[in-house]
């Protein structure tokens, strides 16, 4: 009896997570007692991040934007929650009586501006994190130290 060997092989790659997998298909043909042999290989792994590159001058200013940034998402993540709750139990009063969301505006936009506060007291941390990382706040804690 001859047999008869096919080799299939097919690569896929995920570009997100910057992995490929190889997918190798051998048939043997021809031979009954034989199966059909599947060998799957990983190739690649997630691919890193490379080291964010500053100038001189210019590298203080641009470490200090990043958490900068970072409390500016939050007071705007923060706002738009709070307008989301604002609308939804508005809404709510609405439906419950007549005129009700006027009747319940204080109660409502109490709920907001908590929501607001709760979700975006986090931003001034991320500020001051920011701050002590200049070198003229480190020469500030130097010439207060005794």
């Amino acid at each position: 009896m001859d047999t008869k060997e096919t080799k299939t092989t097919t690569t896929s790659t995920n570009p997100v997570a910057g992995t490929s997998t190889k997918v190798t298909e051998r048939t043997l043909q021809g031979s009954a007692d034989a199966p059909d042999v599947v060998v799957i290989e990983k190739t690649g792994g997630k691919k890193k991040r490379g080291k964010r590159r500053y100038s001189n001058r210019l590298k203080e200013a641009q470490q200090i934007l990043f958490p900068l940034n970072r409390a500016a998402e939050r007071v705007s993540d923060a706002v738009a929650a709070g307008i989301t709750v604002w609308r939804r139990e508005s809404d709510k009063s609405s439906r419950r009586k007549r005129d009700g969301a006027v009747k319940d505006l204080t109660d409502n936009g109490a709920r907001s501006v908590a929501k607001i506060v709760r979700k975006s007291s986090l931003a001034p941390l991320d500020v001051s994190k920011a701050m002590r990382r200049t070198r003229l706040y480190r020469s500030i804690v130097r010439s207060i130290r005794f």
